[in-house]
């Protein structure tokens, strides 16, 4: 055999024999990657699960304390209820937040000041809660707390507080429309808002020409189909709850 028939031969086995080596160490990579990748997978698992766990554990004890905060509410017992919610309102809880706002609007186990409530009613309104979002628009637009950008503000929270189901806001937001308070003056709006807030009232001219914005206008049956035509539309638009407010 010539010298350069074995180096082909030679040439061959070594390009065999990188083939192997690089396919073994690709079958290596690949398996280290698996093995990893379930690794990964299993400590993610683990972790969220164990996550979950806390988070119930800490649940429970935090729905027992506001329970017994409400349970020494309604037995008058104020302070205890204040001291019950007080660290779930810190903490973040809601209605906790809501509630510490009502002990100081009124004065239960506390000194009644409004302007210590407000801070817990609007950190209750961020996180969505109706009735928060409802006291603490009232709070912003009365006393020395009344200008321009709180009445803004308010006329928001009124209307979150609409859609969040509090019927008690049409009223609100009816008067604002009507008197241009926080948003731009509207008599018809301010009727279909007003349409909303009467309820099973509002077909009737005989109540409703005396709710109106304005009272002096075209406040005839044809007008009275059409507010309520819209107010109809808009209940259906924004999922507003029926009246009595609740």
């Amino acid at each position: 055999m010539n010298i350069k028939a074995i180096s082909g031969r030679v040439e061959e086995a070594r390009d065999q024999a990188t083939n192997h080596y690089a396919s073994a160490l690709d079958s290596e990579i690949d398996m280290n990657e698996r093995h990893r990748n379930r690794f990964c997978f299993f400590w993610r698992s683990a972790f969220a699960i164990c996550a979950l766990w806390l988070l119930l554990l800490n649940a429970h004890p935090a729905a027992a304390d506001f329970d017994a905060g409400m349970t020494a509410f309604e037995n008058g017992d104020f302070v205890a209820a204040h001291d019950a919610w007080l660290p779930l309102a810190e903490a973040g809880n809601a209605d906790a937040q809501y509630w510490i706002g009502e002990l100081y609007s009124f004065g239960k186990g506390v000194t009644k000041d409004f302007d210590a409530a407000l801070p817990y009613y609007l950190k209750a309104a961020y996180q969505g809660h109706g009735r928060a979002q409802y006291e603490a628009a009232s709070l912003l637009k009365s006393g020395n707390r009344r200008d321009e950008s709180n009445e803004m503000l308010s006329f928001s929270l009124y209307m979150r507080a609409a859609v969040n189901g509090v019927t008690s806001a049409y009223v609100s937001i009816a008067s604002a429309y009507c008197f241009g308070i926080g948003v731009d003056e509207d008599p018809v709006i301010a009727d279909i808002w007003m349409a909303l807030a009467m309820g099973p009232f509002a077909d009737r001219l005989d109540v409703m020409e005396g709710v109106f914005c304005d009272i002096f206008g075209k406040n005839d049956e044809a007008y009275l189909r059409e507010i309520n035509r819209r107010a109809g539309l808009l209940k259906q638009a924004y999922g507003l709850a029926s009246y009595p407010p609740p």
